[in-house]
């Protein structure tokens, strides 16, 4: 199931349920499945190059709004100016 959060091991608890029964889950299991992620829908990290900055950013959407944190260091070379920094941009919702 690409493009999910969901355990894999949801798929195969699908495809055991037969097609004239419904399987419902308790939230335990909706827990273990990661179908139910409590107040964070959607969630993605990645790691990106801007210039000759590295830095790793999570977009994150929960209940709240939507927010990015930031982690990046400069090169090697800039390391003495400034230090490795991180941040947090949120919106939220009204």
């Amino acid at each position: 199931m690409p493009g999910t959060r969901a355990d894999p091991s949801l798929f195969a608890l699908m495809t055991q349920t037969a097609p004239e029964h419904i399987h419902v889950l308790s939230m335990s299991e909706l827990l273990k499945l990661k179908v139910v992620t409590g107040d964070i829908f959607s969630e993605d990290w990645s790691f990106e190059v801007h210039g000759d900055v590295n830095y790793l950013k999570a977009d994150q959407i929960t209940w709240r709004g939507e927010n990015k944190l930031l982690f990046s260091c400069p090169p090697q070379w800039k390391k003495e100016e400034s230090p490795c920094v991180g941040g947090i941009v949120g919106t939220l919702r009204s």
